[in-house]
């Protein structure tokens, strides 16, 4: 059953890449669920999130980067805010348009 709740605390990483350690407080009244008990929790993502592939983002200076490729051509990294990730994607919460031509793989040399 779908039940209110909300995020009491999560880890800042993953241990697979799709799989996160996550407290929750339970904010409705339900009989069956009792403390200690496990349970799964579906995470979904905005209709309209940004995602890219995760080996596009880098970080320095713990700031989080994508290349992109511009109007002229040329390569323009751009600064990130990161969302949910999967073992592949990456969503971008801001920092990016929805068409933005994000290289994927950069190298240090860019």
């Amino acid at each position: 059953p779908k039940n209110n709740g909300e995020a009491a605390n999560a880890a800042l990483g993953g241990n697979t890449g799709s799989k996160y350690p996550y407290t929750v407080d339970v904010t409705s009244d339900i009989g069956e669920l009792k403390q200690g008990f496990s349970v799964s929790v579906e995470v979904k993502n905005k209709s309209k999130a940004i995602l890219v592939p995760l080996t596009s983002v880098i970080t320095e200076n713990d700031k989080n980067y994508v290349w992109l490729v511009d109007d002229q051509k040329k390569a323009k990294k751009v600064e990130v805010t990161l969302g949910n990730a999967d073992a592949d994607n990456q969503e971008i919460t801001s920092g990016l348009t929805d068409g933005a031509k994000v290289i994927s793989n950069p190298t240090s040399s860019l």
